[in-house]
């Protein structure tokens, strides 16, 4: 009989691979005691479908590490189609759960609608098994998929790397090692705290893992860039993206100090940059659409969303200046500007972020404000009478360190005004994630900011989630979900796996 998705995902070898579940035969030789004839049930491999001997060379060594850039790639920001309904990328499902971006249902919608909906009023149960819950447990699982295919696929390429490329820049492996623990890291913001790191090996097959704690999950993506650094000694790219992940891992865990450690060997100009190849709208959900709103369907710039959200569109911020695709829909202008679709994952800007943190955390007041205004400004400024109005004179401030985020974009990023102390430790802490808000708009780091306020920063989830009436109608209010459950799939295919640990920040 010929092989089908349908098949695979009810073959109980397959487990838990998600939608890309073919795409993972290409890399498995034996899973676990399952032969690649037990997993193909008798049928034929598909035309589409290598022979994993093929991937045993230099060649498709190099070919897996382009598949794991590939996967991290459509994961962050690869739009779902046409289909809006769906949760897609990692940086959109973050934008949804937070203040950055809102579903727009319609006028008539009373209560959430699809699984999008449900993400955006933050009420996405985990214990659901009606097939309505099962349907939507489906439609919300993409980042969860993928982040795992990215963990697998990186494993994977830094061992064939290793073992049939040993002449291949060591950096590659490094690359690899990196984007492994950057998708651990993401799947500790964005899920709850317990998670499966369940392993797909070609030579050790298939391992199910227990639920790890938010904390495990990151503690254990430290040795993974140990090893990344010292690999990627004579790459400045990739030693830069290790540290800017580490920092990340270390800012998550409350560990200040470590964090700002890594962030200040990376340079204020570096940036690390996905861009989708095909030219399609259908690419990447922050692929301008000038005509069309197919890849940002159904979605708008967030603008006080659920009354505590931040005001990304009526603050006139010219980080997340807004274009008009329609009465209801509002497009990120930076988006925009990058064309065909780009998207900076990490960046010095961030490094310095996470430096200003740390001395907040110290009690450097004044060093963390100044760290936040250098990215305004220079601190320079010059004055000149409005033309017409010569009695009102404009202050024109230079631009900051911040506009290496925003090189090559139309219009150019402008000084702006350095900020005051406001004077309060809490006010200061709001500040500073207000900052990072703005510089690090829709690029998937929200999530983890809004969680470790809750966290690490003991205010309550109604403070900084989006909360009160949702909807047009306002008959349905905000749910108190702050991260996503796993998908019910995992319970049902792995043993070891009972589900979240719990549901907290």
């Amino acid at each position: 009989m010929p092989i089908t998705y349908t098949t695979l995902q009810a073959n109980p070898c397959v487990r838990l691979l998600g939608s890309r579940a073919i795409l993972a035969l290409s890399l498995v030789g034996s899973v676990g005691g399952c032969s690649m004839d037990r997993l193909l049930q008798g049928a034929k491999l598909p035309a589409d479908i290598k022979d994993p001997s093929a991937f045993r060379t230099k060649e498709g060594a190099l070919a897996s590490y382009r598949n794991a850039q590939v996967s991290f790639t459509n994961t962050m920001g690869a739009a779902a189609g046409l289909n809006g309904s769906r949760v897609g990328a990692y940086a959109n499902a973050s934008g949804l759960l937070t203040d950055e971006i809102q579903y727009v249902v319609a006028a008539t919608a009373a209560y959430p609608v699809n699984a999008a909906s449900y993400v955006d009023n933050r009420s996405v149960p985990e214990d659901d098994m009606s097939s309505t819950g099962l349907t939507l447990s489906t439609s919300i699982h993409d980042p969860f998929v993928g982040l795992n295919d990215v963990r697998i696929a990186a494993r994977d390429a830094a061992n064939s790397l290793a073992r049939y490329a040993p002449d291949a820049p060591a950096a590659f492996r490094a690359h690899a090692y990196a984007l492994e623990a950057f998708a651990q890291v993401l799947l500790a913001e964005l899920y709850c705290s317990g998670i499966p790191l369940t392993t797909l090996d070609p030579e050790t097959g298939y391992t199910p893992t227990r639920a790890f704690s938010t904390e495990e999950v990151l503690r254990k993506t430290l040795p993974i860039l140990d090893t990344a650094l010292v690999l990627a000694a004579d790459s400045a790219r990739i030693r830069n993206l290790v540290q800017i992940v580490r920092a990340r891992a270390y800012l998550n865990l409350g560990a200040y100090d470590s964090a700002a450690l890594a962030a200040r060997e990376v340079p204020i100009d570096f940036t690390y940059t996905l861009r989708w190849e095909n030219t399609s709208l259908l690419s990447s959900y922050f692929t301008f659409a000038p005509r069309s709103n197919a890849t940002w369907m159904a979605r708008t710039m967030g603008d006080r969303k659920g009354t505590t959200g931040l005001p990304y569109v009526s603050s006139g911020d010219p980080r997340t200046r807004a274009r008009n695709l329609s009465s209801t829909i509002r497009f990120p202008q930076k988006f925009e500007s990058a064309g065909t679709g780009a998207l900076t994952v990490a960046s010095g800007v961030e490094a310095q972020l996470i430096i200003a943190e740390a001395e907040l955390a110290k009690g450097n007041t004044g060093a963390s404000l100044n760290i936040l205004n250098a990215l305004r400004t220079t601190g320079a400024f010059t004055l000149q009478p409005q033309q017409g109005n010569p009695a009102i004179v404009d202050t024109t401030w230079a631009v900051g360190g911040g506009a290496a985020l925003f090189v090559g974009h139309n219009p150019a990023l402008p000084g702006m005004r350095p900020l005051p102390d406001p004077g309060t430790p809490a006010g200061r802490v709001s500040l500073l994630f207000e900052e990072r808000a703005y510089w690090l708009y829709m690029t998937g780091y929200r999530q983890g900011d809004m969680r470790r306020l809750v966290r690490q920063y003991k205010r309550r989830e109604d403070q900084v989630y989006p909360t009160g009436r949702w909807g047009p109608l306002a008959l349905t209010g905000y749910g108190t979900d702050v991260n996503l459950p796993t998908p019910v799939q995992e319970r049902v295919t792995n043993q070891l796996y009972t589900g979240c640990i719990n549901r907290d920040a």
